[in-house]
């Protein structure tokens, strides 16, 4: 093969669609691999193929037709639908041209083929979300409109236009408005103007003429709405007929049946003239009060938002108005409530009420505070986690060369004892990344069958030099306690951390407790499905929380410490940590009464513990293998080289996906591994060993990144199925790495 050719089929290769040349009867000519993804099958097989074989039955004919037009000249890219060699569908959009030859006849065609069966499903969602809206809307029994950003309505229900009499058409954009009556027109498009610039909700009242010719009391109220992103989409309403709720006995039978406060008020007097009997269960108090003083009302406001209460009952005097508030029961309970009212004018279109409806919503604003909190956490996690990727790549670049100083000088060199300081600071940052990593819950984590009181007793000498010798450490382990399955160097760091935390609250002296037991499930909901739950209890007799720090204890970035003290990642990483390995944790605590933290973990099976073999030492002799190292981080590539070279490999360098692909396509001889960085730039680490292991299936694939689980779970790399190294790894642990996956070849 020529190097011009040989650039051609990197070129059509490295392309992301599907490329497929046949001849007049369909049978294939020329593929590339890609083309082969789409269609489910070998590439080696691809001669074999034909373009007619990976068409449905009934659609054939179809795929007949568009080949016919397309050998005529007719370039139009169309959509279709192929079947892949397991039988499955999978939708692509094909571009075609007719094939030349030097006398200008037809000899076939040349297709391009685009994977697009996302596309295609999600607007098959689409279309089954909006069949499901408007199927939903027609069965209301309510009038329902829908309109775009610029006003104009895009949809009325099916009960509008039952009401109207009139037809869709007619009613879509402003045609709404020759249903309204004259009088009310420019009134109700001035407030809904106002509302929808706005972007608020409202509420109004005016008349509408129904199919038979009638005027009707219509209550009409409307929303924003917004799409996903967050970009205004128009409003969406409904229209109530309330000409017979104004009929006191259907108002009072309808008032006293909800939940929300239905109140009116005189204007001309400036009184409450009425409030339903749901005022007594949320405002907490009898309503007889409230027709006896004026004032009552704005005293039942809490001090701080009275003053936005009173501007709002100013404001509903003269248009539609709504307000959040709080009110204060007799027993000193808070609640929280939405207030909206709109103007009830008589038959002439002069107001002369104000009707309303207060709704408690504490329960909802809590949840909308819990929301916002959790967003604000996984805002903080995504920092935290990009943050510690970016320390891991220079953490290994650190340790890994300063590692190689350390080992390389002799135990008399006085420069030794700097080295290991710098090697003590690469391992404490190292334990910060990880921190950073619990805390965010993204640490990609190692799980073993743990014995919890084994960890704990080889612990115990550590924790005493850690909290001083004016703490006292007792310990209760239960010798029945089952065992877990959980990261040993994480729970080490609970451990420490809630140590840590109960020696800063015992400044002068105290007691440490650790206790383990086997725990009832139904005790704490920690174990669904089992009866018994590992339990693993840490108390102090130290200065205690009161009830706002507990609630904010787990916070990210709280701490009750003085400056230069504390973090705030302390309990925080010990959160996610525990939540990340299966568990669940509690504290309960008093000022002046210490602090108890239970984590609880579901207990696994008992097995036959796998005895630990001694690492053996990488002999030169041994490493006789080549190495394809994919890494676009300068640093950390040079250290793999430098670190694999020393042990003997052959090692070959590439900054991308496509660079080691070249590599490998110039290479003759046999490549036994492939270390490869996860992300990369231009085709990721999973992309790579895809293409790899097609061209070249007996080269087995190892993976290393400083990024978090969930990062790698997106790009195609789940733990623990595959051969994986966490960044910042040492000299040695790359060597034990390797050697592992090139042994588990060679008995492969």
């Amino acid at each position: 093969m020529s190097i011009s050719e040989q650039a051609y089929r990197r070129i059509v290769e490295a392309v992301p669609e599907g490329i497929w040349v046949v001849d007049p009867q369909g049978r294939t000519v020329f593929s590339n691999r890609r083309m082969a993804e789409i269609l489910g099958v070998a590439f080696e097989s691809m001669p074999e193929q034909s373009c007619f074989g990976c068409v449905f039955p009934d659609e054939l004919e179809d795929a007949q037709r568009h080949f016919a037009r397309t050998l005529g000249g007719d370039r139009r890219p169309f959509d279709f639908r192929l079947r892949r060699a397991d039988g499955s569908p999978i939708w692509v959009s094909i571009a075609c041209m007719p094939v030349h030859d030097d006398g200008g006849a037809t000899t076939g065609l040349l297709g391009l083929f685009s994977d697009i069966t996302e596309r295609k499903q999600a607007e098959a969602a689409l279309r089954e979300s909006e069949e499901r809206f408007r199927n939903m809307a027609d069965t209301a029994p309510v009038m329902i409109w829908v309109t775009g950003p610029d006003k104009a309505f895009t949809f009325v229900n099916q009960p509008w236009l039952d009401f109207t009499g009139r037809t869709m058409e007619q009613e879509l954009g402003t045609g709404w408005a020759a249903s309204v009556h004259p009088d009310d027109c420019a009134r109700c498009y001035e407030a809904f103007c106002s509302a929808f610039d706005a972007r608020r909700s409202f509420q109004l009242e005016c008349r509408m003429r129904r199919r038979d010719g009638e005027y009707r009391s219509i209550l009409c109220s409307g929303v924003p709405r917004f799409e996903p992103g967050g970009k205004f989409a128009g409003y969406i309403g409904s229209d109530i007929d309330v000409t017979d709720l104004q009929s006191e006995a259907r108002f009072r039978q309808l008032a006293e049946n909800i939940d929300e406060v239905f109140w009116m008020l005189d204007l001309e007097r400036e009184q409450v003239i009425y409030v339903s009997p749901a005022f007594e269960k949320v405002w907490g108090c009898s309503s007889a009060a409230l027709y006896q003083n004026r004032g009552w009302l704005a005293e039942s406001v809490h001090a701080e938002d009275r003053d936005r209460f009173l501007e709002f009952l100013t404001r509903v005097k003269s248009e539609p108005a709504e307000e959040s508030y709080r009110v204060v029961h007799p027993d000193g309970s808070v609640r929280w409530i939405y207030d909206r009212a709109f103007l009830v004018c008589d038959p002439a279109g002069k107001p002369y009420r104000v009707a309303g409806i207060a709704e408690d919503v504490t329960d909802h604003r809590e949840l909308e505070e819990e929301l916002r909190q959790a967003h604000k956490m996984e805002a903080i996690g995504r920092l935290a986690g990009g943050i510690a990727h970016d320390f891991n790549n220079l953490l290994t670049v650190i340790g890994g060369y300063s590692q190689m100083l350390f080992d390389s000088t002799r135990p008399e060199d006085p420069r030794r004892g700097k080295l290991e300081q710098v090697l003590g600071a690469a391992n404490r940052a190292s334990i910060l990344t990880r921190q950073l990593l619990a805390f965010s819950r993204r640490q990609v984590i190692q799980p073993a069958r743990i014995d919890l009181n084994h960890l704990l007793t080889n612990m115990e000498a550590l924790l005493r030099r850690l909290i001083g010798e004016h703490i006292v450490v007792e310990t209760a382990l239960d010798p029945g306690l089952g065992r877990i399955q959980a990261d040993p160097h994480q729970l080490e760091q609970v451990v420490l951390n809630l140590a840590a935390n109960a020696r800063d609250a015992m400044p002068n002296a105290g007691k440490l407790r650790i206790e383990t037991s086997m725990v009832d499930a139904a005790e704490k909901e920690s174990a669904p499905g089992s009866h018994r739950t590992v339990r693993l209890r840490i108390s102090d007799t130290g200065c205690g929380m009161d009830e706002r720090t507990r609630e904010r204890a787990f916070e990210p970035f709280f701490t009750t410490k003085g400056p230069g003290r504390g973090t705030g990642l302390g309990l925080s990483t010990v959160y996610g940590i525990v939540h990340q390995n299966q568990g669940t944790i509690h504290v309960s605590s008093e000022p002046g009464q210490g602090t108890t933290f239970d984590l609880y973990f579901p207990p696994v099976p008992d097995v036959e513990a796998e005895s630990e073999r001694p690492a053996s030492r990488v002999r030169k002799m041994e490493a006789a293998a080549t190495v394809l190292v994919a890494e676009d981080e300068a640093g950390v590539r040079g250290l793999v080289r430098q670190t694999l070279e020393e042990l003997g490999y052959t090692v070959l360098e590439a900054t991308d996906g496509y660079k080691a692909l070249q590599l490998v396509e110039e290479r003759k001889g046999e490549i036994h591994l492939l270390l490869t960085d996860v992300i990369m730039p231009l085709m990721n680490g999973h992309e790579l060993a895809k293409r790899m292991k097609s061209i070249r299936p007996q080269t087995k694939v190892l993976y290393m990144s400083g990024y978090t689980d969930d990062v790698l779970a997106f790009h195609g790399i789940a733990q623990p199925e595959i051969d994986f190294i966490q960044k910042p790894f040492t000299p040695s642990d790359l060597a034990g790495k390797v050697q592992m996956v090139l042994a588990m070849d060679r008995r492969s």
